[in-house]
Order: C-alpha cells, then structure tokens, then sequence
C-alpha cells in the first residue's frame, strides 16, 4: 500500500486474510508496481508513534479476534517504509469487522460460508478433538479450551528453543511479536469458564506476563542484556513446560484432554 489508507477496513481486510490463511507482510510506503514511494508525516519519532498507534487500535479493534503484528521502519532514499508482520493466528477464521476473510493466492478477500466451515473443520482436526473410545463423550467447550491451551503452549516452546537462534533482526522482532501474540491468547483463555473450571487461570495468567514481559524487553549492547533476554526466555519456557506436563500430557483434565 503507498499510503496508511484513510478507510481502515482496506488494511484490516488484509490483516485479517494473512491471521486466518498464513503469516504475510504489509508493506506501506510501497506502490503495486513495486516503486519506493514513501509514507508521508513519518520523519519524526511523533510521526511515527502515531501510525503505530492507529495501527495497534486497528488490529485490536476491527480485526477480530485481536491479533499482534510486529512493525518495523526502513528508510530507502530518504523514503520511509513500514513493513508489518502478520502472524498467522491461533484462531481458525479473522474478521474484518464482521466479515470473514482468506488469503487467495495475490488476494484478501471475504471468505464464503462454506470456506469459513472448512477452515472450522480443518482447525478441530489439526488439533486432535478426538474422543477415546465409542461410549466415551468430551465436553465440547472443554475440548476447545484443552486444545487451544495444548497449541499455545507447544508453539511457546517453539519459541523459546528458536531464541537463541533467533538473535538479530528481522526474526528477533519476529519472535518478540511471537510471544506477544501468545500472551494475548493465554489472557483470553485464562479468563474463561473453562479455565475456572479446571484451575489453570492463575498459572496461564503468569505464563501470559512473562510472555509480555519478553515482547516488550528493550534489547542492549553487551552480553549482560542478552543474557537477561534469555533468563526471561528460559523461565517462559520452563514455566509452559510445566503446565504442558501437568495438564495436557497427563490428561487430566475432566474426561481427559486431547493430546
């Protein structure tokens, strides 16, 4: 996009469409042909600020479930760019306002309701809803709680074994935005009924902080900065360890939990 388009549903539109269908970037400064053209109002830290702002207040207001980007500003001939980077969500399907939308090949478009059931479909598969055995129910709302939290935190420790790996730009933004999407969702789980029920709220609401906590770490020249990086890191890690062992590789949530 050449500009921060004035009608925000252009942007959420494709916000959404890479959350639902695989992780992208947006570019703005950048014309369809491909020309640097620049954004406008942006040369100054102010400037700046207030696109990032506008752009946090889109992807937790019209897009829907929320999601976390990772921004990141480069500067080509005195032209300034912003190139965001869209995660792939948790979540099966996002909306632009109340409209479902897909990544299609080159496009964003809104997706048909027979795509929406699809993508709902595929999402329970992939994580394993399975009952074990013929004469044996799961509660459904648990077994959606059960395998959120079993994703969540197998992608947390993902990441935590990729940090050290991960140590410059533009994957350690990358990852930063990672874990901070991940906070976002342990927060929404934490507060559901399903959480109460099983007493996992106060564990998932600590993962949730540390998880922030490393998202928002301002980084520093010298080792001692990258140290505490991967001590936050490595506590996150541990702690997701210890939940995954506790509730999910056990089983034993109420009914059992799926793997």
């Amino acid at each position: 996009m050449e500009v921060f388009p004035e009608n925000a549903r252009e942007l959420a539109r494709e916000i959404a469409a890479f959350a639902t269908s695989n992780h992208g970037i947006v570019l703005l400064g950048v014309a369809d042909s491909g020309d640097l053209v620049g954004l406008k109002g942006v040369d100054s830290p102010r400037g700046r600020d207030l696109v990032i702002r506008r752009l946090g207040g889109l992807c937790s207001g019209r897009v829907r479930p929320p999601i976390t980007p990772s921004c990141q500003w480069a500067v080509e001939a005195d032209r300034v760019v912003l190139a965001i980077r869209v995660p792939k969500g948790a979540q099966p399907v996002y909306y632009n306002g109340k409209v479902p939308c897909l990544r299609h090949l080159s496009e964003s478009r809104a997706a048909e309701p027979n795509e929406v059931l699809e993508l709902v479909e595929a999402w329970l598969e992939e994580r394993g809803r399975l009952v074990q055995g013929k004469d044996e129910e799961l509660d459904p709302e648990l077994s959606a709680f059960a395998g959120e939290l079993a994703v969540l935190l197998r992608d947390l420790l993902i990441y935590g074994h990729e940090a050290d790996e991960r140590t410059i730009n533009p994957w350690l933004d990358f990852l930063m935005s990672a874990f901070g999407s991940a906070a976002s969702e342990l927060r929404r789980l934490a507060v559901s009924s399903s959480a109460a029920q099983l007493d996992v709220s106060s564990e998932l609401r600590e993962l949730a902080s540390k998880a922030d906590e490393i998202s928002h770490y301002r980084h520093a020249l010298g080792r001692e900065s990258w140290e505490a990086y991967r001590g936050l890191v490595r506590e996150a890690t541990e702690l997701a360890s210890a939940i995954k062992s506790k509730h999910v590789d056990t089983a034993s949530f109420p009914n059992g939990l799926p793997r």
